[in-house]
């Protein structure tokens, strides 16, 4: 098959080292291991090679700047491409309420953005002949934004356009296995980093951002550091201005360790030295870290938010939180840190989250969808 993959957004998609384009560059290249033809485009930044034929599109992420998106949407089902949408969607109205009363924004103006983006979202699904959320969980949340009618997405024909759930995948083979292969040696960082890296640590990767909830994260971890100052919480990742500002008073005196966001390597490397990984934003859908650190057999603390326990479960070595319940927090981190391995949990997510296996989804899902256009 000719596949069109698109994705808008201002990150890189070549080396990318967010969620959405990791996912986006990790099914192009699943697919094209398996002999299709896959022309990738950030539409946000450059259009389709139109010249090109292509059997199917498949736009990823339903979120950030739509217009693009829109647009190719559009294109597409004027040229008789079928089009397939991951929407990558989960209502922010709980990030909105702590970028309000946190981060001191206008609430009009916070609104206001907040709402166009919902308006995009939904103009894009609309235009989905099948849509393929990543989680049965997800999918709800989709038809209550499109105001709770999966008959909303019928064409001129008025044949239903369903949906396929499509889990998100990890990397496997190129880097959870080699990152499992490594020795004491090869995980070592550069000098200056090993100096204030502690050898006993939680691990937090991602944005340091109202989303993420590093605030809380904090907080749960004083009755850690009361029993072991030594005990090292390391938050790995681009920030946020406003919010480590925010922050500043919370992580004064505390054994914390910034550190910037790296290429896979470098946060296989830190996942693999961790004692626990914990994420406990108020949105993921479930995120790729919590994905990886499973996989590379770490026990893992997760907001009972989004999705992430349709993938993981109740599988031994995950440990589900209230992110706003500094308590459950805490008791979900002495949980995690109190095990040596989750063998099991990483079996479990290697098994069934491989890009390979899903690629082998996508690819059923395009045959399916494309025969449905061209009976």
């Amino acid at each position: 098959m000719r596949v069109l993959m698109c994705i808008s957004t201002e990150q890189d998609i070549i080396e990318p080292s967010c969620g959405s384009e990791r996912q986006f560059i990790g099914y192009a290249n699943a697919l094209a291991e398996r002999g299709h033809t896959v022309q990738i485009t950030n539409v946000l930044k450059a259009t389709p090679d139109w010249d090109v034929d292509c059997d199917i599109c498949h736009i990823v992420n339903a979120g950030g700047y739509k217009s693009p998106s829109v647009l190719v949407a559009q294109l597409c089902k004027e040229r008789g491409i079928p089009v397939v949408v991951s929407p990558v969607y989960w209502p922010i109205s709980e990030v909105k309420k702590e970028i309000i009363d946190k981060m001191d924004e206008n609430e009009e103006q916070v609104t206001a953005n907040f709402t166009t983006h919902e308006n995009g979202i939904r103009d894009l699904l609309r235009e989905a002949n099948w849509l393929l959320p990543n989680a049965e969980i997800e999918l709800e949340k989709v038809v209550e934004l499109l105001g709770g009618e999966m008959s909303i997405f019928a064409e001129e024909d008025e044949k239903q356009t369903g949906y396929t759930v499509i889990r998100n995948g990890i990397d496997v083979v190129d880097e959870i296995n080699m990152a499992l292969r490594l020795n004491e040696k090869e995980m070592l960082f550069d000098e200056r980093l090993e100096e204030m890296l502690a050898d006993r640590f939680v691990l937090c990767v991602g944005r340091i951002e109202v989303r993420k909830n590093q605030e809380s994260l904090i907080e749960a971890m004083k009755p850690l550091w009361e029993e072991d100052p030594d005990l090292q919480l390391v938050l790995m990742g681009a920030k946020s201005a406003p919010y480590v500002r925010y922050l500043n008073e919370e992580v004064k005196g505390k054994n914390i360790l910034f550190c910037p966001p790296g290429p896979p390597a470098a946060v296989m490397r830190m996942m693999r030295r961790c004692k626990a990984h914990a994420l406990i934003s108020l949105i993921e859908t479930p995120g790729l870290v919590n994905l990886e650190a499973a996989g590379l057999n770490k026990p893992v603390v997760v907001a009972d938010r989004g999705s992430v326990s349709e993938y993981l479960l109740d599988k031994e070595g995950v440990f589900y939180c209230d992110p706003h319940d500094i308590e459950s927090i805490t008791l979900a981190l002495r949980g995690a840190m109190a095990m040596e391995s989750a063998d099991e949990l990483g079996s479990f997510v290697r098994r069934e989250y491989s890009y390979e296996k899903i690629a082998g989804e996508l690819e059923a899902v395009y045959k399916r969808v494309i025969a449905d256009k061209n009976p």
